[in-house]
């Protein structure tokens, strides 16, 4: 999955025993609706999955129990950002995941998930593995480094 924007459905992205590649994609304002047997409103990444999650937003996502990221067997999430998910139940926006460059603080994004020129998710990723273009196509990086999330802030 890649540049797929999955917005403003009743929950977000739930893989289970499967192999997955996304990058540069937004999940963001899913609510609660019916994934048994608990609600996710953000990302899953399951058991028995495997695979690639890089440079990802992940914001204001309601779960009934988690609306950020939830990752079984400790899966890599890279430069990643998750903010404004709710519950935190797991008190945190990540639960099970081994991070690598990913945030989860407030990069300030517009109402179209992009970074603003004074966001801290700029410059905070890591090149190795980033794709080289964001979600709507800019070249990555645009800037002294890589930008946290699906978008590359470019003047």
């Amino acid at each position: 999955m890649r540049r797929v924007r999955v917005v403003n459905n009743r929950s977000g992205v739930v893989l289970s025993g499967v192999r997955y590649d996304i990058e540069n994609t937004i999940v963001a304002d899913n609510g609660s609706g019916g994934v048994t047997p608990e609600t996710i409103g953000g990302v899953t990444l399951g058991g028995g999955s495997t695979g690639r999650f890089v440079n990802n937003t992940v914001v204001r996502n309601t779960g009934d129990v988690f609306g950020g990221i939830r990752c079984a067997g400790m899966q890599a999430v890279v430069n990643t950002l998750a903010h404004g998910n709710r519950p935190l139940s797991m008190m945190s926006e990540y639960w099970g995941c081994m991070l690598d460059h990913s945030v989860e603080v407030d990069c300030m994004l517009d109402g179209m998930y992009r970074l603003p020129r004074m966001s801290a998710c700029h410059d905070a990723g890591r090149s190795m593995g980033a794709p080289g273009e964001d979600i709507e196509g800019q070249g990555r990086p645009c800037g002294r480094g890589v930008d946290v999330g699906a978008d590359e802030y470019c003047p």
